[in-house]
């Protein structure tokens, strides 16, 4: 059973159509049709934070990888996503897959990193990934580094990086 249904409290209602649970979801949440659609798109425009939970590959790699995979994307779409060239993320899948060739097993989780953060090119992945966690999510230096796998004294050097790239 879908849990934002079942949060929704419109599990139980099999015979409903798509607008009558629009309907009780903006009852229940006191939120628009299109605010809902705006937090769906997010939701799948972005990546989960537990595919990071890893240390066989680089940020790139578990990007693309997720995105190949898992979300079913060709090249020239995860290159538009994340403004990259489109070779770039063929050979960055290439070598993600000999790293780690199982696929990412889906979970569920709160934390997610939005793709499009990725397509400014002023700060690395890890840069970009931190800086999500630590503003949006409010999470200290230990928190993200348990989250990434890192020492919490290389996510505070990471984040003094991006605060002086950023000024």
């Amino acid at each position: 059973m879908d849990l934002h249904k079942k949060e929704a409290g419109i599990a139980n209602k099999p015979s409903q159509n798509s607008q009558d649970i629009l309907d009780d979801i903006n009852q229940k949440y006191n939120i628009t049709t299109q605010q809902l659609k705006q937090l769906i798109k997010q939701k799948e425009e972005s990546i989960p934070l537990y595919i990071f939970d890893n240390e066989e590959l680089s940020g790139l790699q578990f990007i693309v990888k997720y995105l190949k995979e898992n979300k079913n994307l060709n090249y020239s779409k995860i290159a538009r996503k994340i403004n990259r060239n489109p070779k770039t993320i063929w050979t960055t899948y290439q070598h993600a897959k000999q790293r780690l060739p199982e696929r990412f097993e889906e979970q569920e989780t709160e934390l997610s990193i939005p793709v499009n953060i990725f397509c400014d090119r002023k700060l690395s992945v890890l840069e970009h990934i931190t800086r999500h966690l630590k503003e949006v999510y409010d999470l200290n230096y230990t928190e993200i580094a348990k989250l990434l796998r890192r020492s919490p004294k290389t996510i505070w050097t990471v984040y003094q990086r991006v605060n002086k790239k950023l000024g």
